[in-house]
């Protein structure tokens, strides 16, 4: 189930940056904020502690948070300021993700057959995860970019890239680890 929906939400991010005017590097949320644009979107700076606060009692909120108010056509995205900026990048796009998520009547109806709570939340993150790090390095432009790179040793392709893309050299190291998209199951 898992790389089911891993193809779909990359389908999904595929569909958002095609339909973007024009992609910069590093990759912007602005492709994002446009596929929602019946809705206003507001990206806000919170610590963990005011995330829970604002989240009614959730257990545990590390640095990020979303909210989606429907009627009043509102997207709030929050992050942690006091994290690097490739992590604010990343929290980011993967609040963007559950958002995703949480208007795909397809995945909520998935998710809901699932009974045990633990594996449905982690088929949730894992899927998030997979669709953010997807929207900040998306495969085709990381195998463009690697392409300029071939004389260069896999350290300095893993620094360059990072900073192209503005993301992590851990997160880097992953997309070059998978950089093919995953394959419909």
């Amino acid at each position: 189930m898992v790389a089911k929906w891993k193809y779909h939400f990359h389908n999904v991010v595929l569909d958002i940056l095609r339909d973007a005017d024009e992609i910069h590097f590093p990759i912007d949320f602005e492709p994002i904020d446009k596929y929602f644009s019946g809705f206003k979107v507001q990206y806000l700076e919170a610590s963990p502690n005011e995330n829970a606060a604002i989240a009614d009692g959730q257990k545990e909120i590390e640095e990020g948070w979303h909210y989606v108010d429907i009627a009043k056509g509102i997207i709030f995205i929050l992050f942690d300021p006091q994290v690097s900026k490739q992590r604010q990048r990343f929290t980011k796009a993967h609040e963007w993700a559950h958002v995703l998520q949480s208007l795909d009547q397809s995945f909520k109806a998935d998710m809901e057959l699932i009974p045990d709570a633990a594996e449905r939340s982690a088929i949730i993150e894992s899927v998030a995860n997979h669709t953010a790090s997807f929207y900040l390095v998306p495969r085709v432009l990381l195998t463009h970019e690697m392409e300029k790179l071939a004389s260069a040793t896999v350290d300095k392709k893993i620094s360059i890239l990072a900073s192209c893309f503005n993301v992590s050299r851990p997160m880097m190291t992953a997309c070059l680890m998978n950089p093919q998209p995953i394959k419909k199951q």
